[in-house]
């Protein structure tokens, strides 16, 4: 058996080896797939997550920027009857030194007539 048999157990360790690296290859191959398969449904699970999460809050900015709204309307419809409010304040006042003057003149012109009447002599009733 010399070199021919060398040979032949070379080849048939080789040829081992290397089926032992096709089935231990073949396995790992798969291992691969399947741990990838796995990080894919994770990453999507996340991405769903986070979309949700968007959605979400997508969700409260509207609802927010609705409650924004109401509140400057609110604010706005507050200032107009304080303009209102303080447009009639205003005209009152007016109206009310406008009667204080006419009262005024009034107290004078009944001055006026008490002091003429009291310069008159009285006048005798008949009865």
């Amino acid at each position: 058996m010399g070199l021919r048999g060398t040979t032949i157990r070379l080849l048939v360790a080789g040829g081992v080896g290397f089926s032992l690296l096709l089935t231990t290859a073949a396995p790992t191959a798969a291992d691969d797939i399947t741990d990838a398969q796995a990080r894919l449904k994770v990453i999507n699970k996340l991405k769903g997550d986070l979309q949700d999460n968007l959605q979400r809050a997508q969700a409260q900015e509207i609802a927010l920027l609705q409650q924004l709204q109401e509140t400057r309307d609110t604010i706005n419809q507050t200032i107009d009857k304080i303009t209102a409010t303080e447009r009639r304040i205003a005209e009152l006042e007016r109206q009310i030194a406008a009667l204080q003057a006419k009262i005024a003149d009034e107290q004078m012109e009944l001055q006026k007539t008490k002091e003429e009447s009291s310069l008159r002599p009285p006048t005798s009733r008949a009865s």
